[in-house]
């Protein structure tokens, strides 16, 4: 027995949204839905652009490496300037009688404001004046850094060898500017010392010292040697250098007291404006050498002109000139031997004339146009030109 065919199911679906959308060319009334008192919404028009000029576009902004200095006027300015103000900075919170003139200055009333300016000045405090300007010039030589690693990834010879260390120089800048807020020193020493079970220096102190001595001189070579005018680059970074080491130590021997540790922090500042020059002077040295205005592109180019000026060009009319060809002579008549009352000058100069030989216009006998003639040889000269047309 067959059963009773079930009845078709229609499709389940959503349920239509065109129950509550409303076209936008119904007309809006109390009735639709909306309150009597409420408006109709009407559509957002676009509003109309600011008056800006073309310039004021992001992409038509100048970039890093437009601002950077290119002449030794620019660069001395600069280097000036970061003397100044590192100088001022470290000279305000290294000289504590300072504040004791100025509270004693300002009177009792500003004593609290005294106190807490001399708080934001400490060089010993992280949070001080000299530790924030420390981290600006950090990321400052990290930005040049990587303005220079886009320029040498244009070079076309040696492009990867060219713009790599720039681009970790960069990298290491920032980790230098977060371990000035960061532990990464304690956390890099103690992380070592747990994974080797040696304990180098204090807390492991060591093991961060040897890791970014390491990194930062091998790199800083590997940047410095492609470079054409590496001189200032190579003293600004080894100053780096060392002054980074003498914080190091002030870090290492923090507990032989106070000096040592101001000391430190003092050449920490020091060292980080010696790195935001080095990362100028580099940029500078790139741009002179793509400009080519560096000393080594200078002295290529004079070796090169003086080359072709050593050896004389051959052109083709030199090595092909045809071999001029011997004038015959014809014998004198009455009419030419009545021009010369002597006809053996005639015969004897000819055979002058007769000379065959190749000359590449050095010779002497090519002044003829310059030199002063004789009568003789004048009188010769017209006598070979009417042979010459009879011929």
């Amino acid at each position: 027995m067959s059963m009773p065919a079930s009845p078709k199911r229609l499709p389940i679906g959503l349920p239509s949204l065109s129950f509550w959308k409303r076209s936008p060319s119904t007309p809006t009334s109390p009735a639709a839905g909306l309150p009597a008192g409420k408006p109709p919404t009407q559509p957002a028009t676009p509003r109309s652009p600011a008056g800006y000029a073309q310039g004021a576009f992001p992409e038509r902004q100048p970039a890093l490496a437009t601002l950077l200095p290119t002449t030794l006027g620019h660069s001395v300015l600069i280097a000036a300037a970061l003397i100044t103000a590192v100088g001022t900075a470290l000279v305000i919170g290294i000289y504590q009688p300072l504040f004791d003139l100025l509270s004693h200055a300002a009177g009792d009333r500003f004593s609290r404001t005294i106190q807490v300016l001399r708080t934001c000045c400490d060089l010993r405090l992280a949070g001080s004046l000299p530790g924030w300007l420390a981290q600006v010039l950090l990321l400052g030589a990290a930005s040049v850094a990587v303005a220079v690693r886009g320029m040498r990834r244009q070079r076309l010879v040696g492009i990867r060898n060219g713009s790599l260390p720039w681009g970790l120089l960069a990298g290491l800048g920032v980790i230098g500017s977060c371990a000035a807020e960061i532990p990464l020193g304690p956390l890099v020493g103690a992380l070592v010392s747990d994974a080797t079970g040696i304990t180098l220096g204090p807390a492991g102190y060591g093991w961060w010292v040897v890791v970014s001595a390491l990194l930062l001189g091998s790199v800083s070579v590997w940047a410095l040697l492609p470079l054409h005018e590496r001189l200032a680059t190579g003293l600004c970074l080894l100053a780096t250098l060392l002054a980074w080491s003498a914080a190091a130590a002030g870090i290492w021997f923090h507990d032989r007291g106070e000096v040592i540790q101001t000391a430190g922090q003092a050449a920490w500042v020091v060292g980080t404006a010696f790195a935001l020059l080095a990362m100028l002077a580099a940029a500078r040295s790139v741009i002179r050498e793509m400009r080519g205005l560096s000393k080594v592109g200078v002295r290529g180019r004079k070796s090169g002109a003086k080359a072709p000026s050593s050896v004389a060009p051959q052109t083709p009319a030199a090595t092909t000139a045809p071999r001029p060809e011997s004038v015959v002579m014809a014998t004198p008549t009455a009419e030419d031997a009545g021009d010369d009352g002597r006809q053996g000058d005639f015969d004897l100069d000819t055979s002058d004339m007769q000379d065959t030989r190749y000359t590449d216009g050095s010779d002497a006998g090519d002044d003829l146009g310059t030199r002063h003639l004789s009568k003789a040889e004048r009188k010769r000269l017209k006598k070979l030109a009417r042979i010459q047309q009879a011929a």
